[in-house]
């Protein structure tokens, strides 16, 4: 049947091409399936030289998956093909080009490749396995030729893979920026990536593929449409392909740190069932020995955290991607308890102030959420959508001291004898104010949303595509605060601002949507791949947002106080706390918005980006009208309407050759956008809630635009194993909003007020590349430099101080230098170095230049001992340097380790984790900028021993296979 359909597909297909070519398959011997990515060369038969070079290249017949080469030939000519791809014989095959008049193309037969057992046999038992090769446009890693931590997750695989950066849960390859990750090519947990990285055994991953995916519109046309997203694909083993499997963790350790962890997954050809769930109160702790996690700081944890989450998701697949029904149900709670030390120098002209703080806080928060969607896919046609929900809740309080001082106090034990009764004369005089806080708060929300869509292939051919989108979003959010906030005015002021102040804060909003696309075909070249859609299209949403704020001032309440009153009690008769309504800090606001947009864009492409390099081109052209009305009453009703238009044009500029030697990438794209004030922000309005922090709006403020200008470029060879990457971009917004600080050094009270400024702009460079260092690429250096300089205006002035506005240039340079050794599965090691320079430097008259760097160096390995144990450690020296605080220019030498044995056939581990051995890691955390300096303490327990008992079960899977590295039919 595929073969019919091939022939019958080509001879519609280039029966008006004008050149003549020959097409054909290459295919396995054994199965007789096709072979992608196989190499194709026309060589010359007198003297073997090659003509032309081609690989096969995926094409949709009717629904059908087939791969092809294709050459343009001459007629009566005689030509040599020779065929080859990793894993199997070369082949070689004489052909003979004769074609009648207006026959323009000429079927081969199937090539079959016989497989090579002598050489695969070679590669597994005497060679260091190949870590990456090319299927077709598709970089593969084999995960079996990484060494790994014991107990690792799937974020520890990905960081060891040659030219892979995972920071801040972005995944890069080569530079280029992940969009999703996928399992076995479906969507795990609705994209959610965290999720994947930190639940996900690594054990259980076969390969992990990184390729440009085709989006719905592709796989609906068939053809290229110009949505390709770069996805990271993670295969899994075939034992864990069919049947139950599940791995549970459970981990005790000193200081009542515990720990637990469950992944269990029951998978079927069509069905998958996941269930995933962990509590501990670690915090986000990596596992020691793992390359590539070197933080720019040390990090001793924010808090004490307990965290627990559950989740659970059914997926059931159709005969494709797109006929799939999924549903999801997720629990998270967070129960987190911290307290600071702080202490802070704000730099200003005329001298500068330090701020002396203490602060606790406990925040429990839960959140339940559920989601379902569905696909269908009938004849020319896809069509599916998305109900979802989520109700959360959080409660908790906080209270903090602080005091400000126009002179540096000898220590932060000063801030104690500044809250006594009998607090000498000298200390007060020195300081400006103190500020002690009690509060208490909870809240709720609730969102429930409903998205649809429709798409229809259209025309003669099929060649045109009609879609409709459609949303809906409804959400209510309630927070209630109490708060006991007792400001006393020291030094040249002499005065009381006690407050006890109780708040309801009610939203509602309500968003809807409407879209509807036409994409037209105007340019249909097979012969060439070249193609030009336009797509005219038209949306528009409705968007009614309600927020009510009541600030009550229970300490205005007729006989009020304060010792009658403990925190979180009210009046006992309403109609006491409704006359305690602090009218001037109070408002309602109903804000209604319409927004519609059409927009026309243009993709046309050159080659298919295997066979030929493919060039493409898009062109987003967006003309956007925006009415905004606001109804608001803060001691009077105001009444503002707002009507703009917008166009924010985008274009993109894109080169990639994929084949069976590596990939070429160049991308240069150019946008702007604009961003208006909040309407509210344009009010003459006064908010003094918080007395030491005022807000002001500002009638004057303007739309600001901002232009982006970027390039990246990424090379990989796959024979040399060697990846390079480029970025530049440059950014600049003209009326950029900010916010204008005034600060009165007499009382400590900070004046906001958004403005527009000019002259902020940025301009960032960076360039990577991964190399192996010896043929048998056990040795492997990678290295990414970034850097940014940065041109901002710095706003904040100081009352009855003659000051102006000063540029601020500050330089952000960062360098990650790792190289990796790996002898075989037995032992891996890595030097890690991270080094980053600060500078800023100013005109403005007292502005303390900052020069710094920050050097941290880290050793691991990761080595199989005698008796089955298995060591996976780490050591990093963190270094400061250059700072104008002697305080801050200090090392710390930070040595985590775990030592793990397995048993019962694998299935058992025992794991002993030791953390910070050396006991040097320092709750302390010291930041420099420009602004100023600040030195913040908070509560964590980094110095810890675990133990983990971890179990493996699988029921009903496949037998595991002792492939060659890169066997299997699903790449």
């Amino acid at each position: 049947m595929r073969r019919l359909l091939f022939l019958f597909f080509f001879s519609l297909s280039f029966l008006s091409a004008a050149a003549r070519h020959i097409v054909g398959r290459v295919v396995d011997s054994k199965n007789h399936e096709d072979l992608a990515g196989a190499v194709v060369e026309l060589l010359n038969p007198r003297d073997s030289s090659v003509i032309k070079s081609t690989t096969t290249t995926e094409r949709q017949i009717f629904g059908w998956k087939v791969f092809v080469y294709q050459f343009d030939v001459d007629n009566d000519s005689t030509y040599l093909l020779r065929c080859s791809s990793l894993g199997y014989k070369t082949a070689y095959r004489r052909v003979t080009v004769r074609m009648a008049n207006r026959v323009n193309e000429q079927q081969i037969d199937d090539i079959a490749l016989q497989p090579d057992v002598h050489t695969l046999s070679e590669v597994v038992v005497k060679a260091t396995k190949i870590k990456m090769v090319m299927r077709g446009d598709t970089l593969v890693y084999d995960a079996s030729a990484l060494n790994l931590s014991e107990g690792s997750m799937l974020d520890a695989l990905i960081r060891q893979m040659p030219g892979t950066t995972l920071d801040n849960g972005v995944i890069k390859v080569n530079g280029r920026t992940v969009s999703s990750l996928l399992i076995d090519g479906r969507d795990f947990f609705k994209g959610d990536m965290k999720k994947a990285l930190e639940n996900l055994p690594a054990f259980t991953v076969d390969k992990v593929k990184a390729y440009d995916k085709q989006g719905q519109e592709s796989r609906l046309m068939g053809r290229d449409m110009g949505d390709k997203s770069y996805v990271l694909d993670v295969t899994l083993k075939r034992e864990y392909k069919h049947g139950l499997m599940a791995n549970a963790d459970v981990a005790g350790g000193t200081n009542n740190r515990y720990a637990a962890r469950l992944f269990s997954m029951y998978y079927t050809p069509k069905e998958r069932l996941t269930l995933t769930g962990s509590a501990n109160n670690v915090g986000d702790t990596s596992v020691p020995g793992e390359s590539g996690s070197i933080s720019s700081a040390p990090d001793a944890g924010g808090g004490l955290t307990s965290v627990r989450n559950l989740g659970v998701e059914y997926r059931r697949d159709g005969k494709t991607e797109d006929n799939f029904f999924t549903t999801s149900l997720s629990y998270a709670s967070d129960d987190n308890d911290t307290r600071t030390r702080t202490t802070a120098q704000t730099f200003l002209s005329g001298g500068d102030t330090y701020r002396l703080d203490r602060n606790a806080t406990h925040n429990v928060s839960r959140q339940w959420s559920a989601d379902a969607s569905f696909g269908l896919t009938p004849t020319h046609q896809m069509l599916g959508g998305t109900l979802s929900g989520a109700y959360s809740r959080n409660h908790g309080n906080e209270n903090g001291r602080s005091g400000l001082f126009g002179s540096k106090p000898d220590g932060d034990a000063i801030l104690d004898s500044l809250f006594m009764p009998d607090a000498g004369a000298r200390l007060l005089k020195h300081a400006i104010n103190r500020v002690k806080n009690d509060n208490q708060f909870h809240g709720n929300s609730y969102n429930a949303s409903l998205s649809l869509y429709d798409r229809v292939r259209l025309g003669n051919n099929g060649t045109d595509e009609l879609s409709f989108n459609g949303s809906f979003d409804y959400g209510k959010t309630t927070n209630d605060r109490f708060a006991m906030n007792r400001i006393d005015y020291l030094g040249t002021e002499d005065r009381q601002d006690h407050r006890y102040q109780y708040s309801q804060t009610p939203d509602r909003h309500l968003n809807m949507e409407a879209s509807a696309l036409y994409a037209c075909l105007l340019v249909d070249d097979t012969v060439g791949l070249n193609s030009l859609y336009l797509r005219p299209s038209y949306s528009i949403r409705q968007s009614y947002d309600n927020t009510r704020y009541n600030l009550y001032r229970i300490d205005q309440v007729e006989g009020y106080r304060e010792q009658d009153y403990t925190l979180g009690m009210l009046p006992s008769e309403r109609q006491a706390l409704l006359a305690a309504l602090d009218n001037s800090n109070s408002y309602r606001s109903t804000m209604h918005t319409t927004q519609q947009t059409a927009e026309t864009s243009l993709y046309f492409s050159h080659g298919d980006g295997t066979a030929k390099p493919q060039l493409s081109f898009s062109a987003r052209l967006p003309l956007e009208w925006k009415r905004e009305h606001l109804g608001y009453f803060r001691n009077k009703d105001y009444e503002k309407e707002r009507h703009t238009m917008f166009f924010n044009p985008t274009v993109d500029l894109r080169y990639q050759f994929n084949d069976s030697t590596g990939t070429r990438y160049v991308e240069c794209s150019y946008s702007t956008s604009q961003r208006v004030p909040e309407l509210s922000t344009l009010l003459d309005i006064r908010d003094d809630a918080n007395p030491l922090n005022v807000t002001l709006g500002n009638p004057n403020l303007k739309k600001a635009r901002s232009h982006n200008v970027n390039l990246s470029a990424a090379l990989f060879r796959l024979a040399t194993q060697r990846m390079m990457n480029f970025s530049l971009g440059f950014h600049t917004t003209h009326n950029a909003l900010a916010s204008a600080v005034v600060y009165d050094k007499q009382t400590g009270v900070t004046t906001t007020q958004q403005t527009n400024v000019n002259g902020n702009w940025s301009v960032s460079a960076g360039t990577g590349f991964s190399t192996p260092l010896d043929k048998a690429t056990r040795w492997r250096l990678q290295n990414d430099l970034f850097a940014n300089f940065n041109n901002s205006v710095d706003l904040t002035t100081v009352e009855g101080v003659d000051n102006q506005r000063s540029k601020v240039r500050s330089w952000e340079v960062n360098d990650q230098l790792q190289l990796n050794y790996q002898l075989d599965t037995r032992l891996n090691a890595f030097a890690e170095c991270r080094v980053a320079y600060h500078n800023a430097n100013s005109r403005r008259r007292d502005f303390q230049a900052v020069d710094a760097w920050d050097c941290n160096l880290r050793l691991g390995t990761n080595v199989t001992m005698p008796w089955g144990l298995k060591l996976s450690t780490d050591i990093t020296d963190y270094r400061r340097m250059g700072y104008n605080d002697e305080q801050m220019n200090r090392s710390e030498l930070v040595w985590n380790a775990r030592l793990s044995k397995k048993l019962m056939h694998d299935r058992l581990t025992f794991m002993l984790d030791a953390y910070d051995i050396l006991g040097n890691l320092n709750s302390t955390t010291l930041v420099l900028n420009e602004q100023g300096r600040t030195e913040t303490w908070t509560n964590s327990i980094p110095r810890y021993l675990m133990l983990h008992v971890a179990y493996k079960l699988t029921l009903g899977m496949a037998a595991s296979k002792k492939d060659h590295v890169w066997e299997g039919g699903d790449l």
